[in-house]
């Protein structure tokens, strides 16, 4: 048996000892048009024909995630792809010249790119950061779709919260062209017309704990600034959001406290239940928050098709339970009135400082 062990180690000994990188032979084909497309390809200028003509960009958005809606600091933080789409005629070919190569990945650094920003940004961050590879067709038809996340202003009117809707919007445009110079368009335009109802892509969202989301439209917008001849073009693309519905059983008397609302636990000082399902809240939450305090307690439900695990304990709460329209006009009156007595608080602390 040692023979076989002896005859293992020879075979092993110069795979060991060997420092030869193994390679592998790059398409020729596609090497050669990569080398014929860009080698005197100027990335600064922008890709027409005649200095009048008018560059079209299609733009779309495709939302992956709405990380969160800050009703503090008015701002929507959100991770999406930005896609894009334009022609560049310097980036054509015959496909029969090139193996029949069709299609082509290349650094975005490499080539032009329009200069796509968001202008009602909030920290700064105006422009995409991460860039990534190209498309090519043989057509000359480029197609980008780099990642982002995006934190954009946004006025909120929480008087009503929780029972009220957000329309945040995000406004894209070029940074440097004018309307004449690019045009901005949106994927999913129709001729004729500047609305597009669903404006932002919702096919990969995961869905949010904390908000849904009820609309997406996007309009074309065309503005013009000091000491401009054009127009500069742009869209917005709107978000129209509400909070999720808490759907709390009669029984749930017992839950803890930071299951109703967003309120963190410490600031919730004791749960109780009656006939409106109240929540008390700390009077220090007031001075932070003296237009932000949510009940979101919006309906009671009771009975077995509830909460199953629950039945025999809902059955005996049963005449706790209270019609929804009757309780989400005592809710509304319940939240005036801790509405006016926290803007009441907030005044008085002011005075004070």
């Amino acid at each position: 048996m040692w023979h076989w062990s002896l005859l293992c180690v020879f075979l092993l000994v110069p795979l060991a000892n060997s420092t030869a990188p193994i390679s592998f032979e790059a398409n020729p084909d596609t090497k050669r048009l990569y080398d014929d497309l860009l080698s005197n390809y100027n990335r600064l200028i922008r890709p027409v024909v005649n200095n009048t003509e008018t560059l079209t960009v299609w733009l779309g958005l495709k939302l992956s995630q709405l990380i969160e809606v800050n009703l503090k600091n008015q701002v929507m933080t959100t991770n999406l792809w930005v896609k894009q789409r334009w022609f560049d005629y310097k980036l054509r070919w015959d496909p029969e010249e090139y193996g029949g190569v069709e299609q082509l990945y290349v650094p975005s650094e490499h080539i032009w790119v329009p200069d796509i920003v968001l202008y009602n940004n909030w920290d700064g961050n105006y422009e995409v950061t991460l860039m990534t590879k190209a498309t090519l067709k043989y057509t000359g038809e480029v197609f980008w779709e780099p990642p982002a996340i995006y934190k954009s202003s946004c006025e909120m009117n929480v008087e009503y919260f929780p029972y009220d809707e957000q329309i945040c919007f995000m406004k894209f445009g070029s940074w440097t062209y004018n309307g004449a110079q690019v045009d901005l368009k949106h994927l999913d335009q129709v001729p004729g017309s500047n609305l597009v109802q669903v404006g932002i892509d919702l096919t990969e969202f995961y869905l949010s704990v904390e908000w849904d989301i009820l609309e997406v439209p996007a309009t074309k917008n065309e503005e013009y600034y000091p000491d401009t001849l054009e127009p500069f073009s742009g869209y917005v693309m709107y978000f129209n959001t509400r909070v999720v519905d808490r759907v709390f059983p009669a029984s749930g008397r017992n839950y803890p406290a930071h299951l109703v609302g967003g309120a963190p636990a410490g600031q919730v000082s004791a749960l109780y239940h009656d006939t409106r399902l109240a929540v008390r809240l700390d009077n220090g939450l007031c001075a932070e928050y003296p237009l932000q305090i949510s009940l979101h307690a919006q309906h009671v439900a009771t009975g077995k098709e509830a909460f199953p695990a629950l039945h025999a304990q809902a059955d005996d709460d049963a005449s706790d339970s209270v019609h929804p329209a009757r309780l989400r006009r005592l809710h509304a009156q319940q939240w005036i009135h801790k509405r006016d007595r926290c803007a009441r608080q907030h005044q008085r602390f002011s005075q004070r400082v």
